[in-house]
């Protein structure tokens, strides 16, 4: 319970105190790498729902615009996609999957939610987060690569599921 509380609140740290946004629809942020973690030590519906209560509770304690469940929605995915793929074994497929999926996720259904925000025609909003998602795709398979080449990161893992 404890490492779950302190990917949690990373995952709050990250998402809104040290994420940068660039225009109102457009947001570089580094959870995925607490969502990676919660989705190779907790099962699936334990990383999603994480997610979503670290969204929500992220909104609730630093509000920017007013709350709106797509977004709490979407890190639910996100989380689950990450708990199913890195269920098992964590090798480079496996972040590749995870990431394509995940920017996948977030590319179509936040750039929905947006259009919903914003009242923005859908295709404009998609066609501007192109370059957003691409760049967080090399970003999040660089990172994910090299946390989980990490020899303690390993063995940490490796123990936890032996346990």
């Amino acid at each position: 319970m404890v490492v779950l509380a302190m990917l949690i609140a990373l995952y709050i740290i990250f998402s809104r105190l040290l994420s940068l946004n660039i225009g109102g629809s457009h947001k570089i942020s580094f959870t995925f790498i607490c969502i990676a973690l919660m989705g190779c030590l907790y099962s699936p519906y334990v990383t999603a729902i994480s997610c979503a209560g670290a969204d929500f509770i992220g909104c609730m304690l630093f509000p920017k615009l007013t709350y709106f469940p797509g977004f709490t929605l979407t890190a639910f995915l996100v989380g689950l996609v990450f708990g199913i793929v890195f269920s098992n074994k964590v090798n480079f497929v496996r972040i590749l999957i995870a990431t394509g999926l995940t920017c996948l996720i977030q590319f179509f259904v936040n750039s929905f939610w947006l259009k919903i925000i914003c009242h923005v025609p859908y295709s404009v909003m998609l066609i501007s987060r192109i370059p957003q998602e691409c760049i967080m795709a090399v970003v999040m398979v660089i990172l994910l690569s090299a946390l989980f080449k990490l020899d303690i990161i390993q063995r940490k893992i490796k123990m936890w599921h032996e346990q």
